[in-house]
C-alpha cells in the first residue's frame, strides 16, 4: 500500500470521481492505480458510496478488455486477421494508453490488395502491375514475378519492388512468350507479410523499331523482335480496303510489290510465338507505306491572267504533278 501510494498519476486530485473519468477516457491502468491507492486510504473516501459502483465499473472494463485480448489470441492463431484487428480494437476502446495494444495492431498483415492488373504496355517496353490496397502511410507492397506458381512470400521469385507505397509498378524486364504471375503482398515495416493477390499474364511484345523504305512500286518494311519471336506476318491493307497477306518472315523485313505510285497503304505487322507448345500472335502495329519516284523539280510552271469568280483579275498557275509527291506553291 506504501509503494502504491508514491505511484505518479498525474492527476491533482484522487478520488473515486477522477477513477470514473479516467475510465471514461481508456486510462485503464491509471484507473487502476488511482483506485487502488483511493481504497486503501482510511478517511472518508474509503467510505464514499460510489466506492462499490466504481470498483464494479473498472473490473467491468478490465474484463471486457481480456475477453477481447483473448478473442484476439485466438483469432491470430487461425490467421482470422480480420478477426483479430476487430478484437484488439474492441480492447483498444477500453484502454487507449496501453501501449502494446498498438505492438500487436502491427503485427497483424494488412488486408490482402484486390483487383490485381498486369498488362503488357508496349509504350513503356514493360508489365504495368497495379491493384488496390490499404491507403495507409504505415503501408507499403511488395511484387514479385513467378513462373513457379504463387510465391509463399516476397523473396520467392524475381522481385520487381520490395517496398514501394504507390498502388502500381512497371517491370522493365519481363520475360517473353513464358506465362507470368505476378503476386502483390501488402505489410507494415518490420511486420508481417498479407496474403498475395495475383494476376497471370502472357508477354507477347508486338514487333517494334518499325521502318519502311519505298521506291516508285515498291517498298520494303523492316522491323525487330525479342529472340524468342519465330517470325513476323505481314498483311498490306490498300486505300481501297484490298488485302494482300505476305508469307511469315524471319529475316526481319519484308519486301511489298506491285504497289501504286503515290496510293498510302497500311502494313499491319504481327510478331508470332509459341506458348507452351501453341502458337499464339502479339497485337497488330500499323505502318504507313507510300510508294514514291524520285523527287525532282517542277520545270513547267506557267503563269496566266485569269478572271476570278468575283470578277476581279487574277493569276492562273498550272504545271505538271511529280508522281508521288504534293507541290506546294
Amino acid at each position: 500500500r506504501r509503494l502504491l501510494a508514491l505511484v505518479p498519476t498525474n492527476e491533482p486530485t484522487l478520488d473515486f470521481a477522477s477513477v470514473t473519468d479516467m475510465i471514461a477516457v481508456g486510462a485503464l491502468a491509471r484507473a487502476r492505480r488511482t483506485y487502488t491507492v483511493v481504497a486503501a486510504n482510511p478517511g472518508d473516501e474509503a467510505a464514499n458510496p460510489l466506492a462499490a459502483q466504481v470498483g464494479e465499473a473498472l473490473a467491468a472494463a478490465e474484463s471486457r478488455k481480456s475477453a477481447a485480448m483473448d478473442a484476439y489470441r485466438r483469432a491470430f492463431a487461425v490467421k482470422d486477421y480480420a478477426g483479430a484487428r476487430a478484437a484488439l480494437a474492441d480492447a483498444r476502446a477500453v484502454d487507449r494508453e496501453d501501449e502494446e495494444i498498438s505492438d500487436l495492431l502491427l503485427r497483424i498483415p494488412p488486408d490482402p490488395p484486390v483487383e490485381v492488373s498486369a498488362a503488357y504496355d508496349p509504350d513503356r517496353g514493360g508489365v504495368l502491375v497495379s491493384w488496390r490496397g490499404t491507403r495507409d502511410d504505415d503501408v507499403c507492397f511488395a511484387v514479385v514475378r513467378s513462373e513457379a506458381g504463387t510465391p509463399a512470400n516476397p523473396t520467392s521469385g524475381f522481385q520487381v519492388a520490395s517496398a514501394v507505397r504507390d498502388q502500381q509498378v512497371l517491370d522493365r524486364k519481363p520475360v517473353a512468350a513464358r506465362d507470368a504471375l505476378y503476386a502483390v503482398f501488402a505489410f507494415h515495416q518490420g511486420g508481417e507479410y498479407s496474403a498475395p493477390a495475383t494476376a497471370r499474364v502472357t508477354v507477347l511484345p508486338p514487333p517494334f523499331e518499325t521502318g519502311v523504305v519505298v521506291a516508285a512500286t515498291e517498298a520494303t518494311v523492316f522491323w525487330r523482335t525479342p529472340d524468342q519471336a519465330t517470325g513476323v506476318s505481314v498483311e498490306l491493307v490498300g486505300a481501297d480496303g484490298a488485302r494482300r497477306a505476305f508469307p511469315v518472315s524471319t529475316k526481319g523485313r519484308q519486301r511489298l510489290d506491285g504497289l501504286r505510285l503515290g496510293q498510302t497503304y497500311t502494313a499491319l505487322l504481327q510478331a508470332h510465338y509459341v506458348v507452351g507448345g501453341r502458337s499464339a500472335l502479339s497485337e497488330t502495329v500499323a505502318v504507313s507505306v507510300t510508294p514514291r519516284g524520285l523527287v525532282r523539280p517542277v520545270e513547267d510552271l506557267r503563269l496566266g491572267n485569269t478572271q476570278m469568280p468575283n470578277s476581279k483579275p487574277g493569276i492562273r498557275a498550272e504545271w505538271t504533278d511529280i508522281p508521288g509527291y504534293t507541290t506546294d506553291v
